[in-house]
């Protein structure tokens, strides 16, 4: 899934446009960031005015190939997605591909592959190709981030734990467990070490193991720490977890 807070980044170098159109980038701030307030709350449907609202203020501002109509574009079609809409989805990743495509290539060539904002960029059309089920073209993505993402940034930093919840993802997706699991759980390790085990990234990210131990044993693995992961994710969240 793509992440409405990744794509706030990819917005961030337009914090200071010049006027005309200063306003307009602010304007177009405030309504990603309503949408991505309503996401981080679990109200998909009230994301989608505001989503709607900055890809129409965005076309008509900055025109179809501005980095910030690109990032507005992926926010609804992302807010479309986790909310059962994946029919309206698709064609907003679809016509996202190419300009993500441009964007990383020309972030590539003008600050190299190394970058920040390069591996911004790619990370974001890895996360478009996995929306679109197109795992092989996302992979490795996936991999050249992570690793550079490690080299650059730390094991620790918040876009090299994008790009190894994204590596996993493509993994599970594609039933290569062995290569999902230490990454789900470099992953939760990572985030309880920073955030404190009683965080709700750390919870969320206890379910996400749990699900995923759950999927490998439907195909004859073993649960191994399957019930696990859910006993301590109810416990420190006070919720009880209704298994299927």
């Amino acid at each position: 899934m793509v992440a409405v807070t990744a794509l706030a980044i990819l917005m961030a170098p337009f914090a200071r446009a010049r006027a005309p159109k200063a306003d307009a980038t602010q304007q177009l701030q405030a309504l990603v960031t309503q949408a991505a307030e309503a996401v981080k709350a679990g109200d998909f449907l009230a994301g989608i005015p505001p989503a709607q609202q900055a890809v129409r203020l965005a076309r008509k501002t900055f025109g179809n190939r501005d980095p910030r109509t690109l990032a507005s574009l992926v926010t609804l079609a992302q807010i479309y997605q986790l909310s059962g809409r994946s029919q309206e989805a698709q064609p907003l990743f679809g016509e996202a591909v190419p300009l993500l495509q441009e964007t990383a290539q020309a972030s590539r060539k003008k600050l190299g592959s190394r970058h920040p904002q390069t591996l911004i960029s790619m990370v974001g059309l890895a996360q478009v190709y996995q929306a679109l089920s197109r795992y092989s073209d996302a992979e490795p993505l996936f991999r050249e981030a992570l690793q550079t993402s490690r080299e650059t940034l730390g094991p620790r930093h918040p876009q090299t734990l994008v790009s190894i919840d994204g590596l996993a993802q493509i993994y599970r997706a594609l039933s290569r467990y062995d290569e999902a699991e230490p990454l789900y759980l470099e992953a939760l390790q990572a985030r309880r070490e920073m955030l404190g085990s009683r965080h709700p990234e750390v919870l969320s990210g206890l379910y996400v193991v749990a699900a995923f131990y759950e999927s490998w044993g439907a195909t004859n693995k073993p649960k191994r720490s399957t019930e696990r992961p859910c006993r301590l994710a109810a416990k420190r969240s006070g919720r009880a977890i209704h298994r299927r």
